[in-house]
């Protein structure tokens, strides 16, 4: 993947517009946001919002720690990557782990994945193609 195709699948709040005008929507201001390192040398990413105060809070209380990025750094480097991801899963919050090439390739959904192209087009019903319109509303 192109990396800065990355970065915008990362932090796509950071490219939301509207009429041509961006957008903020205050994902740079939530202090859990953001990639950390974890105890075994591995980061993982957290994601509180939107819905911002739903998730920051469920963060907060997993990490029972203070709103700012030093309190989530300090909480997240007590864990193992995965077992932080799968904490955070069962307490319905969402964060993904990062992953060299090999690491993924060898993972299972990362084996899952590997025949299956980026983009992949199922005909769902019969008819004819439906062309998209020059511009939307």
């Amino acid at each position: 993947m192109d990396i800065i195709h990355a970065l915008h699948h990362l932090h796509p709040t950071h490219y939301v517009a509207q009429a041509g005008y961006p957008s903020s929507v205050g994902a740079e201001f939530v202090e859990a946001n953001g990639i950390f390192p974890t105890r075994d040398g591995r980061y993982i990413m957290l994601e509180a919002g939107p819905p911002y105060q739903k998730l920051l809070s469920g963060c907060l209380n997993l990490f029972d720690c203070g709103n700012n990025r030093e309190s989530f750094a300090r909480e997240v480097a007590k864990w193992n990557a995965e077992d932080l991801e799968q904490a955070l899963a069962n307490a319905d919050l969402p964060a993904c782990r990062a992953f060299t090439r090999e690491q993924w390739l060898a993972h299972p959904q990362g084996k899952a994945l590997a025949g299956t192209p980026p983009i992949e087009i199922v005909k769902i019903a019969d008819g004819g193609p439906v062309p998209f319109p020059d511009r939307g509303d």
